[in-house]
């Protein structure tokens, strides 16, 4: 049986024919989509966040006698324990992009009140025996107002990373006389303070551009607070924050 001699010129007209049957099917490849920059240079935005939040308050205990009214407690020394310190926490701003990657953003942040209990002990550190004198419920209020630079750094299918750093005024509130099921004494006048300070705050996450207004995130914050212990004046505790959030784009 014969067979057509196949040589170099009939594997090169069949390459071709090969090719140009592809290309007619397939006529272009997609490339990677460019990095999502959608045009809002010069725009407003404001935005929304709700999520988990956390008051890291530290266990303390007064190194001198207390102050204070009540004569089961005056004179003695008290000490701080963590009960609940987690729960709520959302965030509200508004902000101006100078272009795709840097913006300017005016804020405020909420916590949920966190709980936690008070303990009294004689000088000599023998627990007080009467409990509504040794068992303090208080709570801890934080809010805040900070002014954050905003850094961008658009992504592939319109996904962002994003960073943000600044200074916050925080106010930072605590009251030591709501007791469980009755209202207690007051035991100290340092316990109930209001304390503010200007404090660094920074925060981090990924985002999605829905179009060229609207916009979707999951972001990370974090407070730096201020002193050691609540018995202190002055004292503001580390607040953190786990969120979701919208933006939408004044384009």
């Amino acid at each position: 049986m014969n067979y057509p001699m196949i040589n170099r010129w009939n594997l090169s007209l069949l390459t071709l024919f090969f090719s140009l049957t592809t290309y007619a099917a397939y006529p272009e490849v997609p490339p990677l989509p460019p990095a999502s920059v959608v045009s809002i240079n010069n725009t407003i935005y404001i935005g929304g966040d709700f999520g988990w939040g956390r008051e890291n308050i530290s266990d303390g205990r007064s190194v001198e006698p207390i102050t204070g009214t009540n004569p089961l407690t005056a004179g003695n020394i008290v000490t701080l324990n963590r009960r609940s310190l987690q729960g709520a926490a959302g965030r509200l701003n508004v902000g101006f992009n100078f272009n795709s990657y840097v913006a300017l953003e005016l804020g405020g942040d909420l916590w949920e009140e966190g709980k936690y209990r008070w303990n009294a002990y004689d000088p000599d550190g023998v627990p007080i025996t009467d409990i509504e004198a040794t068992r303090f419920h208080g709570v801890q209020s934080n809010y805040d107002a900070d002014l954050l630079l905003k850094l961008t750094a658009p992504l592939p299918y319109g996904f962002m990373f994003f960073g943000k750093v600044g200074p916050a005024y925080v106010w930072s509130h605590g009251d030591p006389n709501e007791a469980l099921g009755t209202v207690a004494p007051i035991i100290a006048d340092a316990a109930h303070y209001n304390s503010h300070a200007i404090r660094p705050e920074a925060a981090g996450g990924v985002g999605y551009d829905i179009d060229q207004y609207w916009s979707i995130h999951a972001q990370y914050l974090f407070l730096w607070g201020k002193g050691s212990s609540p018995l202190k004046s002055g004292y503001v505790p580390s607040l953190q924050q786990l969120t979701i959030g919208v933006q939408y784009n004044f384009v």
